[in-house]
């Protein structure tokens, strides 16, 4: 457990992070962070309905040592928020990105992260949303980029238009709406051709993807990644095609890829 007292001044700020013993040994510190940063490039508060890339600061450079900026979505009321990220890197268990399901820290806490592993869309309640990013002094790291959406309460989120591709219904996304999906320059179709939106606000199925770069193989169809990326990286680039990162377990495929 941690505890946090921020002292914050115009142009001066001290951040003491309290350590409670440890099950293991007992043992208590403490660890402190003062900083004079000019911090007028880090946080923001952003009202469209959508918006980004946002970014940590001197992103992709490495963030600075005792950063503390705070971030504050507030689209129309009647929508609710969802963030996505396509990198996330910081200082693990030091350094933290925390997400409330409201106006400030007093509100729900949607996800406190940390460490390398990209997460997975994030959504709020209602139509505001509070982040805030901490790093300590020790270490620093890439830090992080992400976008939002938001979506009207009465309907399902946005599927996505797939790369190499056209859908018949670009809005308004309410329950018992079909959406149907077409590739374009002769890709095939990979996934359900025609998805609806649920009662429940869900789609009938994932959004398919057009196998733009890809090479078809035994009834599968594979991309390889023209440079060298992170396990968390190339997850998240499949997972924007629709796709999920490939087990080449067979020599057979080996030699095919």
């Amino acid at each position: 457990m941690r505890g946090r007292l921020v002292i914050a001044a115009i142009t001066y700020w001290l951040f003491l992070v309290i350590e409670q013993p440890t099950p293991s040994t007992g043992s208590r510190g403490y660890d402190y962070c003062s900083s004079d940063n000019d911090d007028a490039q880090c946080g923001g508060n952003f009202t469209a309905i959508s918006g980004g890339p946002v970014t940590s600061i001197w992103f992709p450079g490495n963030y600075e040592d005792c950063m503390l900026c705070e971030w504050f979505i507030n689209v129309p009321v009647g929508r609710t928020i969802r963030l996505t990220f396509d990198v996330f890197n910081v200082e693990d268990h030091h350094d933290f990105l925390t997400i409330y399901d409201g106006t400030n820290d007093r509100a729900a806490l949607l996800q406190n992260l940390t460490g390398s592993h990209s997460p997975g869309p994030i959504t709020s309640t209602s139509n505001v949303m509070f982040l805030r990013f901490t790093s300590d002094h020790r270490e620093t790291r890439q830090g992080f980029r992400f976008s939002y959406t938001s979506k009207d309460t009465s309907q399902c989120w946005d599927p996505r238009v797939p790369d190499g591709g056209t859908r018949d219904h670009n809005g308004n996304f309410t329950a018992g709406q079909t959406v149907t999906f077409n590739c374009t320059g002769g890709y095939p179709l990979i996934g359900t051709a025609a998805i609806t939106c649920l009662s429940d606000l869900t789609w009938s199925d994932a959004a398919p993807f057009c196998a733009a770069g890809y090479t078809e193989h035994s009834g599968k169809y594979y991309k390889v990644f023209p440079h060298r990326m992170t396990y968390a990286a190339a997850r998240l680039t499949c997972a924007g095609d629709g796709a999920h990162l490939a087990d080449v377990k067979s020599q057979e495929l080996q030699d095919f890829l």
